[in-house]
C-alpha cells in the first residue's frame, strides 16, 4: 500500500515538474541558465517572491533626499492589468500583446530617446536580462544611488512580449503602480537578485497612445537616475 501511495506521488511530481519546466521555457530566455539549472534557481525564486502592489515599502522615503518626481499626475490605464507569469524569471506578461506596428513605434521610441541624449545615456547589454539592450547611464558615478545597484541600467523592453522593466523614483513607482501601468517585480527589494524595490515592470503598450505614456515612463526614470533635467 505504502509503496502504491510513494509511485503515485513520483508520478504527480515528475508530471507537475514536466510542465512546469514547459511552461517556464515558454517564457523565453531571461537573466538566469536557459536550461534545467536555472528552472530550479527560479524555482527557489518563487518561495521569496513578494507582493507586487503594496506601496506601503515607498512611504518612508517620498520626500526624502532619495526621492524626486518626475512623471507627473497619469492618467489611469484602461482596463484589467495584463496577466503575468508566476516565474519571478524571466519576468514576463503574457496576455494584452500589442501588434506588430506597436512593438516596432516602441523600439523606435526607445531608440529615438537614447539618439537624444547622447551625452547622458547610451545602449548596453542588460545588466540583469544579459541578452538584450538596456538604457544605461554612460557614467553611472555621477548618478542617482540606485545606479550603483543596477549597474547604470535605466529601462530595457523585452523583446518576447514588449514588457519593460524601468527603474523609478520611491514618488513615481508609486504612481505608476496605482494608476495601474506597471507592478513591481516579484523580487524587487530583495536580496536575492539586488534590484532595487523601484524596479518596476511596465505593461506592454496596447496602442499609439499608451506608447506615448512610456514615453513619459522613461523620460522619467532617466531624469530620476541620472539626477538632471536637461540632459
Amino acid at each position: 500500500m505504502y509503496i502504491l501511495i510513494i509511485v503515485a506521488v513520483v508520478i504527480i511530481l515528475i508530471a507537475w515538474v514536466t510542465k512546469d519546466y514547459k511552461t517556464w521555457k515558454a517564457l523565453g530566455k531571461g537573466g538566469v541558465p536557459y536550461n534545467l539549472y536555472g528552472w530550479l534557481l527560479v524555482s527557489y525564486y518563487r518561495l521569496k517572491k513578494r507582493d507586487p502592489f503594496t506601496l506601503d515599502i515607498y512611504q518612508d522615503r517620498i520626500g526624502s533626499s532619495e526621492d524626486s518626481i518626475r512623471i507627473g499626475e497619469l492618467p489611469y490605464r484602461e482596463g484589467n492589468r495584463p496577466k503575468i507569469g508566476i516565474h519571478p524569471v524571466p519576468h514576463r506578461q503574457l496576455d494584452q500583446r500589442p501588434n506588430q506596428e506597436v512593438r516596432q513605434l516602441l523600439q523606435r521610441t526607445f531608440d529615438d530617446y537614447v539618439k537624444d541624449h547622447p551625452t547622458t545615456i547610451h545602449f548596453v547589454k542588460s545588466y540583469y536580462e544579459k541578452r538584450n539592450d538596456a538604457i544605461t547611464l554612460r557614467e553611472e558615478v555621477k548618478g542617482h544611488p540606485v545606479s550603483e545597484i543596477t549597474c547604470g541600467e535605466i529601462a530595457h523592453i523585452h523583446p518576447d512580449d514588449s514588457s519593460m522593466h524601468m527603474v523609478f523614483s520611491p514618488t513615481d513607482a508609486s504612481e505608476v503602480i496605482r494608476k495601474g501601468w506597471g507592478e513591481r517585480h516579484s523580487l524587487s527589494g530583495s536580496p536575492i537578485l539586488g534590484l532595487p524595490d523601484t524596479y518596476l515592470l511596465i505593461y506592454a503598450p496596447r496602442n499609439d497612445a499608451e506608447v506615448d505614456i512610456v514615453r513619459r515612463l522613461v523620460d522619467g526614470a532617466v531624469q530620476h537616475v541620472c539626477q538632471c533635467t536637461n540632459h
